[in-house]
């Protein structure tokens, strides 16, 4: 047969040769629109769903979110070909691994039409939310940020509403996680001893506290939702009526006067420290065998609304915590020391670029703080190659 071809190839050599050129135009006209990957995607499509409920153990988060996310909220997703978990105190991630050739858009459009229905779960932390998604290039860059004259809220603060936005907006990235975020937050720590002898109970701290508020996340409270200002009506127009909130600092909040105190005028600041802090920070998931080293979920640090992530620092010591990890409907428990949240004075924040990739693959060390740099951040980057002796994910001092 080879024969004959090559006979019949001779014989119409012309025709050969013109369609041979013609295949060749045809090529080099569709190379100029080519898309070409220096790492193309071979990973399959996964779908990211973490949610947070500060307070509860990791039996809870499993007992409470875990169990609905999996059992109801998220099964029977079209085209998913499995679902892992993982249940931290305080924390939840499903991945949903979703068969070859699905196509991503596709696949975030049926999770997030099941993720509307997220208010049958309980509401024992904040409502399940999806991750951007990532590709297999992972991170490309990790910018550092450190000042003398600022701390690391304000640093927060800046990186969140300033930079992240600005960054966004160059073409071609996809995602900025901010590690180490702080939010600034107003905080009444109670004292139980000075609760006691002013005879007042936490209740009514609580509903002190989130009464003086304009919008209260607990939704017991009258603060749950925003009361509208009204409207005078006047011969010829219609006056709006606006709210000023007259508590903007810590020292405005600690001058709120405790409801029901019968008769006795006491303030929170009589009971309780109103101090303007941080959130505490979620702990990492144990994974590795090395006390304080490779053990931990550093994507994770996440905001409750995108994003993630607040980076804890990683403190051995506490012993006995138990993490829980799923994979379908088989869960498998694992016991390690459980990290620390980073010490308030810690290092500076880091801001990763992402054209995609995988939470896990980056490390947030820096290895001089007291510099602005920026850092490749591909698949295989050892972390802790460019953390200094003693520093945590984001610890040290600036």
């Amino acid at each position: 047969m080879i024969r004959e071809l090559v006979a019949l190839s001779l014989k119409f050599r012309v025709l050969v040769v013109g369609v041979a050129v013609v295949v060749m135009g045809l090529g080099a006209f569709q190379l100029r629109d080519a898309k070409v990957a220096a790492l193309p995607e071979f990973s399959p499509t996964i779908v990211t769903v973490q949610a947070e409920a500060q307070g509860l153990s990791a039996a809870e988060v499993e007992q409470f979110v875990t169990t609905g996310l999996e059992k109801d909220l998220l099964n029977g997703v079209p085209w998913l070909d499995h679902m892992e978990s993982t249940s931290a105190a305080g924390y939840v991630r499903v991945d949903l691994v979703f068969k070859k050739g699905t196509d991503a858009l596709k696949a975030r459009q049926a999770v997030q039409e099941r993720l509307t229905q997220s208010f049958a779960l309980p509401a024992v932390g904040t409502p399940p939310v999806m991750l951007q998604p990532l590709s297999s290039t992972s991170r490309v860059m990790m910018v550092g940020l450190s000042a003398k004259d600022l701390s690391l809220t304000d640093l927060s603060v800046l990186a969140r509403w300033k930079i992240k936005p600005r960054l966004m907006g160059v073409p071609g990235v996809a995602d900025v996680s901010i590690w180490g975020q702080r939010d600034r937050q107003m905080q009444v720590q109670v004292d139980p001893d000075r609760l006691r002898a002013k005879g007042v109970t936490l209740g009514q701290v609580i509903s002190t506290t989130g009464n003086s508020l304009f919008v209260s996340p607990l939704n017991f409270l009258e603060a749950s939702t925003p009361g509208t200002g009204g409207f005078v009506d006047t011969s010829t127009q219609r006056l709006a009526i606006q709210h000023v909130l007259p508590v903007t600092t810590a020292k405005d909040l600690a001058d709120v006067t405790i409801d029901d105190t019968q008769g006795h005028v006491l303030r929170l600041g009589d009971v309780a420290d109103v101090v303007t802090d941080h959130q505490p920070f979620l702990p990492e998931v144990p994974r590795g065998e090395r006390p304080g080293r490779d053990q931990g979920d550093r994507g994770r640090a996440q905001r409750s609304a995108a994003g993630p992530v607040r980076g804890p620092d990683r403190h051995p010591g506490l012993p006995g915590a138990v993490v829980r990890r799923r994979r379908g409907a088989r869960p498998r428990h694992h016991r390690a020391d459980q990290p620390r949240a980073a010490h308030p004075g810690g290092g500076p924040a880091a801001l990763l670029l992402a054209a995609g990739g995988d939470h896990d693959d980056v490390g947030a060390g820096l290895g001089d703080r007291r510099r602005l740099r920026a850092l490749p951040a591909w698949h295989g980057l050892r972390p802790d190659a460019a953390r200094g002796p003693g520093d945590g994910a984001l610890g040290g001092d600036r």
